[in-house]
């Protein structure tokens, strides 16, 4: 693999710059020079393709004038490139290819202006890495009449021929499938050739654990293929894969990705809790998107009640796409927070708590007297209304209190009054007996305190 550094990428995007400006640009296939002095230079092999067992190529070319006359005895420079595909995961406006050059030499035309390299040898000549080879071959070849490079009235061809590679396959294991940072990570496996092509001795593994690294780690296969490395996982490592590349140019590497994943930390925004007048709680946050981008994860809703520091989880939800997270619990008064049991996107988190309190109250010795009471007669309906201060209750007083009836034969009750409480918290109210039924009161909550509904008491009507 060939790893560049931020000086090689500004210097590619030049590069990428004056080939789109038409500076230093190499001039097309059967190209001519300048004016006055037309050249057009052509270059073929004789098949369009090599493969494992078929390495070389006949290399021929022609040089003629633009009207067709071939140059005698023109001194031809040839050469080879193997084309890699540059790494660019940052999408830089940069050339997607780059070549490894090896010079076949200067030929001479014949008497009909041409040229022929029997037996040229396609292959990859060196020790460089193929990770990123693509199995393409260029051929060029150049013509500059006066010999003087700084004329600049070359003539230009190349042609592109493709390499058949054949497949090789890796098989491999990972020592952990979730990791931590400082944890480290091994992958061991086995590189296999097509039976009969080679040895895998040599071939490159590499290991990849951030997006934008080449590689993180590499190592070699021995002689029957095995191979094992070793890697300390960093902080923002979370791109997990291994790629492989034989020596050999006509044997094709393989990339896979790893199922290997390094959980992010979950941190809490906003957290905010809520509690009705019917003791219902409404708890929301919101997650900072480090963690939650990955996967939509599922948080639990603890409670604890007041005064105490036992915690359950009593609700669970689902992040929305922006990591907004929100559930209810008939709770009352407590505290609420959420928690995170560790996923392959998100490290287990514990939010902050948040308290809520609303004051409790109650009614007390509600009844209606006489009982039984006859048809027509008065029912006086009494009772007391309490509210809690600490561990103690207390008298309400002037507080609006609600008569509340239902007939033996319905289910619906029908608010039949309003009284206020005494400052003593007492609250009576007479009413007229017509039928058997239940009498009920209620006292509904405002911002601060709970509804609070008392015992029925049925009456016997006679």
């Amino acid at each position: 693999m060939h790893l560049r550094p931020a000086t090689a990428r500004t210097i590619a995007a030049a590069a990428l710059l004056l080939a789109t400006t038409g500076l230093g640009a190499l001039p097309a296939h059967a190209t001519v020079g300048p004016p006055g002095q037309p050249y057009e230079l052509n270059l073929a092999t004789d098949r369009p393709a090599t493969d494992f067992d078929h390495r070389t190529v006949d290399l021929t070319g022609v040089l003629t004038t633009a009207d067709g006359a071939p140059v005698v005895n023109g001194s031809v420079v040839v050469s080879e490139d193997i084309v890699f595909e540059t790494w660019n995961p940052w999408g830089d406006p940069i050339d997607p290819v780059y070549t490894e050059s090896r010079a076949l030499g200067t030929v001479q035309t014949d008497a009909e202006g041409r040229f022929a390299l029997p037996g040229t040898l396609v292959d990859h000549v060196g020790d460089s890495s193929l990770a990123q080879v693509t199995h393409l071959v260029d051929f060029n070849a150049e013509y500059d009449p006066d010999g003087n490079p700084e004329t600049y009235n070359s003539v230009y061809d190349s042609i592109r021929r493709e390499a058949t590679a054949l497949p090789t396959t890796v098989t491999y294991k990972v020592s952990r499938t979730r990791v931590h940072t400082g944890d480290v990570l091994t992958v061991s496996g086995t590189v296999n050739l097509p039976p009969g092509h080679g040895s895998p001795a040599g071939t490159e593994i590499f290991l990849r654990a951030y997006w934008e690294a080449q590689y993180n780690a590499r190592t070699t296969a021995d002689a029957s293929g095995r191979f094992s490395l070793s890697y300390t996982v960093r902080d923002d490592d979370g791109d997990f894969a291994v790629t492989t590349a034989p020596r050999d140019f006509y044997l094709a590497g393989v990339s896979h990705d790893l199922a290997v994943s390094h959980p992010l930390p979950m941190s809490f925004g906003s957290l905010s809790a809520t509690v009705d007048a019917n003791g219902l709680a409404t708890v929301r946050t919101q997650l900072n998107q480090v963690c939650h981008q990955d996967e939509r994860p599922v948080l639990g809703l603890q409670f604890a009640k007041a005064g105490s520091t036992a915690w359950k989880t009593v609700a669970t939800a689902t992040s929305d796409a922006n990591g907004a997270v929100k559930a209810t619990y008939q709770g009352g008064n407590g505290s609420y927070r959420w928690v995170h049991a560790e996923s392959n996107s998100c490290l287990a988190a514990t939010s902050a708590a948040k308290a809520v309190h609303r004051t409790e109250e109650r009614i007390t010795g509600f009844k209606g007297t006489p009982q039984p009471v006859r048809k027509g007669a008065r029912l006086v309906l009494t009772g007391t209304l309490q509210y809690l201060s600490g561990s103690t209750w207390k008298h309400r007083g002037t507080e609006p209190v609600e008569i509340w009836y239902r007939t033996t034969s319905t289910s619906a009750w029908v608010r039949k009054s309003v009284v206020t409480s005494t400052t003593s918290g007492a609250f009576q109210k007479t009413v007229t007996a017509s039928a058997d039924g239940w009498w009920r009161a209620v006292q509904v909550g405002d911002a601060g305190s709970y509804t609070s509904t008392s015992a029925a008491d049925w009456i016997d009507v006679r």
